[in-house]
């Protein structure tokens, strides 16, 4: 099948690379338009072998483009999965990553804090749920002002800003057994964690297609699921490498600073993002 044409229609410029890479590595010639218009009018000037069309183009629906070329030709045409046009999206791939990061932290905190302070402290269990309880309490009072911010200010700004919070916050628990500096220190990262989760939600159906916003929502729960399941098992592996007094500070230190370089990779690749994009659903 070398040397065979194939038409993508598709809005979505990173879609479109994505595809036209692909189908460049198996030899096949890419012809690409970016409206429904554009993709009748290459295949009547082009004659392409093979279709691929998204059903959601800003001009005509991807059904009525498919009853317009049934007209005048028999070519095949692949429907483009939403899926595809999801896990290709630089906004909602990114946003869905930086959720994980936040619940890869969330994980380890949860699993190894109270192992750290049953170890090294004289702590009740009632003193030390009530930590993750005041954790609690903070996260469910501040989520809705954290959403309100983010309205106002951006979503990305806050989804930083949370970030660093959250990351300083964590590095900093092994550095202290004091219950009262815990406790602030664990409050303070319940509020980065309903900083960035009050915004990346609302970040993904802002940049995902109405038609899509559901795949897109659910990729967001996939790819937070695994990193929070994550977070445990991988801190469970630095804990085993790092053996002797500092181990906790090593492991909390390093996940730390992975969540502030996710912070500071994340605003520049979400850099180019602007309210247009934002409100026309595109990046």
């Amino acid at each position: 099948m070398s040397g065979e044409s194939v038409l993508v229609i598709d809005d979505e410029e990173p879609v479109r690379r994505f595809l036209r890479v692909a189908l460049d590595g198996q030899s096949y010639q890419v012809i690409e338009a970016a409206t429904g218009k554009d993709g009748i009018r290459a295949v009547e000037l082009q004659k392409p072998d093979v279709i691929i069309l998204d059903l959601g183009l800003p001009d005509l629906d991807g059904v009525e483009v498919t009853r317009l070329l049934r007209q005048t030709t028999q070519t095949p045409v692949i429907i483009l999965s939403e899926i595809v046009t999801i896990v290709t999206h630089r906004g909602i791939l990114s946003t869905s990553l930086v959720e994980a990061v936040q619940y890869f932290a969330y994980g380890a905190i949860e699993t190894y804090l109270p192992r750290y302070l049953t170890e090294r402290t004289n702590f009740t269990t009632l003193a030390i749920g009530s930590l993750f309880t005041g954790q609690i309490v903070v996260v469910a009072l501040t989520k809705p002002l954290m959403g309100r911010l983010s309205d106002r200010h951006g979503r990305i700004l806050i989804i930083v800003s949370g970030l660093i919070l959250g990351g300083v916050c964590t590095a900093a628990l092994s550095f202290t057994l004091n219950w009262f500096v815990l406790i602030a220190l664990i409050g303070l990262f319940g509020l980065g964690l309903a900083t960035v989760t009050a915004s990346t939600s609302a970040l993904v159906a802002d940049i995902s297609k109405s038609s899509s916003r559901g795949s897109a929502l659910g990729l967001l729960s996939t790819i937070m699921d695994i990193g929070q399941s994550l977070g445990p098992i991988l801190t469970g592996v630095m804990l085993g490498i790092f053996v002797g007094n500092a181990q906790y500070k090593i492991a909390f230190g390093i996940i730390g600073g992975l969540m502030m370089v996710a912070s500071l990779l994340y605003a520049v690749v979400m850099r180019g993002v602007s309210t247009a994009q934002v409100e026309q659903g595109g990046v």
